[in-house]
């Protein structure tokens, strides 16, 4: 006989109705429970059914429209069923029987019926209990008890809504029990142990925060997984004990210096249910006055799943914390709650990567955190990856910018003294203020699209990506923290660095015409958010260098810099010399060849002459041979690699900037330009610092592009006034 045959013999004595409902009474279901055993307990299951959020739905809408919608709700359940074998308890508890094979198709039915409907805004969860054979001379009370443990269990998972009962479950609704009823003891008592977990600066490998988590080491029961007990605490609605409890013990921490000398910074974490307390804000702010913390010292991190509830709540707790003085941040994200829209309702200051992503990791997860990095960045938070427990995993997320790690790849959550072990043990520091108030702008930074940082300002002046490098300036010495993957070449081809701590040798070796660059580039953007550039012209390079003051914190500076080669330029050939000309000289085929040359020409003058690009780089196409002698130089290619190649860097360091000033000012209209005549020092290659009269003229041409023709007349000491440099008579 099938079930549902089974289910149609079933009779029972009538002895009234649900009154809100209509639905059986509880002795008529009890002997449908009594003949389901009898006939064949293997082909049923019984069901629990709870409404969560009824009460809320009562307090708005009244208690008639909440006994509507249990009506509505038992009608829904008795239709999905198909049978009439449908109970309520008391309140917003209803059970039903149902063949075995259908169960859970049934409780997806009811729960999707409701959480798609927002006129009501509740969901029901589904607690699923099967009958065996030993249970036919079982109460009816110890089974329906057992699918409401079923239906009870993890009870603050909303998208697990469907539990089948499990033995295992009743062990654990004791020990909740017992959490749940020594709470106040176990805080009173100190059973309950702050750890701590450090979070690491990707750049600078320090700890900038640690989270406080809790662990409960009971005299009975042992250490409690922090599951069990803070799920339990959730359920009851005790968690904000345990939390106001962790930030009281993290003041005292902080207060006697028991982490570090200087005051740290630490996230505590509150649920969804800390959010409904009343004066949640002042017994915080009451908790960090009483140790004299200050509020920076914190950062409340609130768990995904409290958006779920009243969105405008939600959004005004955040802006009281921010007020307060807090930072905000959002655990978890991705963990199931969330979605894109999530970071455009919410002013969250950092958001937590859900382990989860690279637990159950592949190629598609990389896309997708590196998606989520460059928005973040891009909306102006900083982005925190936990659960890292690879070096794979931490180089993948520096190189796309993440700016915190927090994971067993450095260490579990440890108890104070096991923390400072492990701090001194890996030499591991804390972030000093100092530090941190440089760093707070590196990691404001978003090195997958450096035009577009959610700070204001953050990469003004610096308008490509692919070539961009962070370094810090100190003390007239540079430390290179990150250099894109595409620098990688140029770093090896023209630095001769195989690595970045090879490129910072470069950057500080006071021989290499980079440094001088560099150095030069960092005396003109000395503060905050200036940018400055160079040409820079090195051996097989011709371009820019710009660099811009990121972050300053009155002894140390970050700077953005970008390397791009000059627009038209192209790399030294020394063997051109002879081929550069100025467009006059070349002539149609059908006109007669010059009898010579300008190269020629000009190499027969005694006066030095040179031609050189007006272009970014300003790179030198042409010296003649008195040109070369004045230098001290022996040939054209000795000649350009004393002078960088550049006239930029042909001039004395220190005269470049009127220089150019005079020449730009003298050339004027491009279209008519005068001839210029331009003073300055040059220096020799044996060292000589010579005086020169610079008589140039700006020329457009169609083949080689806008040059500088110039004649170089030595000159006595010249005096640097106002208005230029002058010669002395």
């Amino acid at each position: 006989m099938n079930s549902t045959h089974i289910l149609g013999k079933i009779t029972y004595k009538e002895i009234g109705q649900d009154p809100v409902t209509g639905l059986l009474v509880k002795g008529e279901f009890r002997e449908v429970i009594h003949q389901v055993l009898q006939k064949d307990p293997d082909a049923f299951d019984l069901l629990y059914f709870d409404i969560s959020q009824f009460k809320v739905f009562n307090h708005r809408n009244g208690i008639k429209a909440g006994d509507e919608l249990l009506r509505i709700i038992g009608q829904v359940i008795k239709t999905s069923t198909g049978n009439s074998f449908v109970y309520r308890e008391n309140g917003d508890h209803f059970f039903a029987i149902v063949e075995r094979e259908r169960s859970e198709d049934i409780a997806h039915v009811v729960h999707e019926e409701f959480i798609q409907n927002r006129r009501y805004n509740i969901s029901i969860r589904c607690g699923i209990y099967s009958f065996t054979r030993t249970d036919i001379n079982s109460d009816a009370s110890i089974l329906l008890d057992k699918a409401r443990i079923a239906g009870n269990y993890d009870a603050g998972n909303l998208y697990q809504y469907i539990h089948r009962y499990d033995p295992r479950m009743e062990s654990e609704l004791i020990l909740s029990n017992y959490i749940l009823s020594h709470i106040d003891q176990a805080v009173e008592e100190n059973w309950i142990k702050v750890y701590y977990q450090p979070i690491i600066d990707s750049w600078n490998h320090k700890i900038v925060y640690f989270e406080a988590l809790s662990r409960w080491d009971d005299p009975e029961f042992g250490f409690l997984s922090p599951i069990s007990f803070i799920r339990a605490l959730e359920q009851g609605r005790l968690l904000y004990k345990l939390d106001m409890y962790v930030l009281e013990q993290v003041c005292r921490d902080i207060n006697k210096h028991e982490l570090a000398d200087e005051m740290p910074r630490v996230s505590i974490n509150l649920s969804r249910h800390d959010l409904q307390v009343e004066n949640l804000h002042e017994t915080i702010n009451d908790i960090l006055a009483k140790y004299k913390i200050p509020h920076s010292c914190i950062r409340i991190e609130i768990t995904e799943s409290a958006l779920i509830d009243n969105e405008v709540i939600i959004q005004n707790h955040i802006r009281r914390f921010h007020q307060d003085g807090y930072s905000v941040w959002l655990d978890d994200f991705g963990s199931g709650y969330s979605s894109l829209n999530t970071l455009s309702k919410y002013d969250f200051d950092l958001i937590k990567i859900d382990m989860e992503f690279l637990r159950e990791g592949n190629e598609k997860t990389k896309v997708i955190i590196e998606d989520i990095v460059d928005m973040a960045k891009k909306l102006g938070m900083h982005v925190l990856t936990e659960g890292v427990e690879t070096r794979e995993q931490l180089d993948f997320l520096a190189s796309i910018g993440c700016s915190f790690i927090q994971g067993y790849y450095y260490t579990k959550p440890l108890d104070l003294p096991s923390m400072k072990e492990f701090m001194d043990k890996n030499k591991i520091a804390l972030e000093d203020n100092d530090e941190h108030a440089v760093f707070k702008s590196i990691r404001s930074l978003n090195i997958l699209d450096v035009t577009n940082s959610g700070r204001p300002n953050a990469s003004e002046g610096i308008t490509e990506k692919n070539s961009i490098s962070v370094a810090l300036y100190e003390n007239g010495k540079f430390t290179l923290l990150y250099a894109v993957k595409e620098l990688e070449p140029w770093f090896r081809n023209i630095l001769g660095a195989n690595n970045l701590q090879e490129a910072e040798n470069v950057f500080n070796d006071p021989d290499h015409e980079f440094h001088r660059r560099a150095v030069e580039c960092v005396s003109k953007a000395a503060h905050l958010d200036e940018v400055a550039e160079c040409h820079l012209v090195l051996p097989g390079y011709s371009g820019i260098l710009r660099m811009k003051c990121i972050a300053d914190n009155g002894k140390t500076r970050a700077y953005l810099n970008l390397l791009r080669i000059g627009e038209g330029d192209k790399l030294y050939n020394p063997n051109a010399r002879k081929e550069i000309f100025l467009a006059s000289e070349r002539k149609k085929p059908e006109e007669k060849k010059p009898e010579f040359s300008f190269t020629e020409f000009a190499d027969a003058l005694p006066t030095p002459v040179l031609i050189y690009r007006a272009s970014e780089a300003e790179t030198i196409l042409y010296a003649n041979d008195a040109c070369i002698r004045e230098f001290g130089c022996t040939s054209f290619e000795d000649f350009m690699e004393h002078v960088g190649r550049s006239f930029h860097t042909l001039v004395y360091p220190d005269d470049i900037d009127v220089v150019e000033e005079e020449i730009w000012k003298q050339v004027g209209d491009r279209t008519n330009p005068k001839r210029d005549y331009v003073y300055y020092r040059i220096t020799t290659k044996d060292g000589t610092i010579k005086y020169v009269q610079d008589a140039g003229r700006f020329v457009r041409t169609k083949e080689a592009g806008d040059l500088f023709y110039v004649t170089l007349y030595p000159q006595e000491k010249i005096d640097h006034t106002l208005n230029g440099y002058q010669n002395k008579q």
